[in-house]
């Protein structure tokens, strides 16, 4: 609930500075089979480094629309989210917990979080982050570790979250999960357009100022796909 709130007062504080967006998506689920980046392609961003509440400024590697505006770079944080920086303002995808990294005995990285750029059939590029073997406590001071990667595809703007082995026995543990809006305007007053409820079937829903944020009931299993398009 702490974090909801954190995020809705950061939300309610760009406000003041609103100004016009378009903020419309369309949400859809699929089945596919998880796999981690291939270690030929991928480039890690922590660099083998132990990390704790890090923020990597990382080029996208092309053109990508997100609320209504063009970025060519984000911002990758630990927390699982990933900022698009507009005029000191923040739009971000979210698969928002408190992920921490995880070390082996001589205190090295065993949580790497890389990206990769691939090119698709059809010429467009594709933006893969991956965070693997992060780690969150549950509320019941359990450590449980999951892996996911987040695509952003260049043409269509869609953002997709990719699920991947969890711990088992997580139970209830609250997920914000979408997209936040962080500039609203007068014609547009959505903040978040968020998936809640049973991982397994999710809604999706629009997220208007001064209403609370939802959330998925616990982390999704191996194989789940979100898939979040601009309309």
């Amino acid at each position: 609930m702490k974090r909801n709130i954190l995020i809705l007062g950061i939300v309610f504080l760009q406000v003041i500075f609103c100004k016009a967006q378009n903020f419309n998506y369309s949400f859809v689920k699929q089945n596919q089979s998880y796999t981690n980046l291939a270690d030929s392609s991928l480039t890690a961003l922590n660099d083998n480094q132990v990390w704790d509440d890090n923020t990597y400024l990382i080029p996208i590697g092309f053109s990508f629309q997100f609320a209504g505006q063009s970025f060519d770079s984000l911002k990758v944080r630990t927390n699982g989210t990933i900022t698009f920086d507009s005029n000191n303002k923040f739009n971000f995808v979210c698969l928002y917990k408190n992920f921490i990294c995880d070390v082996n005995s001589e205190g090295v990285s065993q949580s790497p979080i890389n990206k990769e750029l691939v090119v698709l059939p059809n010429g467009n590029k594709q933006l893969r982050i991956e965070f693997k073997n992060v780690f969150f406590m549950t509320t019941s001071g359990l450590k449980k570790h999951t892996n996911f990667q987040i695509w952003l595809t260049q043409g269509d703007n869609s953002i997709e979250f990719h699920m991947g082995d969890s711990d088992s026995s997580i139970g209830n543990e609250n997920f914000v999960f979408g997209l936040i809006n962080m500039n609203p305007s007068p014609s547009n007053s959505t903040i978040a357009y968020l998936i809640s409820g049973d991982p397994t079937a999710p809604v999706a829903s629009s997220i208007s100022f001064g209403v609370n944020l939802v959330h998925l009931l616990t982390i999704p299993p191996s194989g789940t796909t979100y898939i979040f398009t601009a309309n």
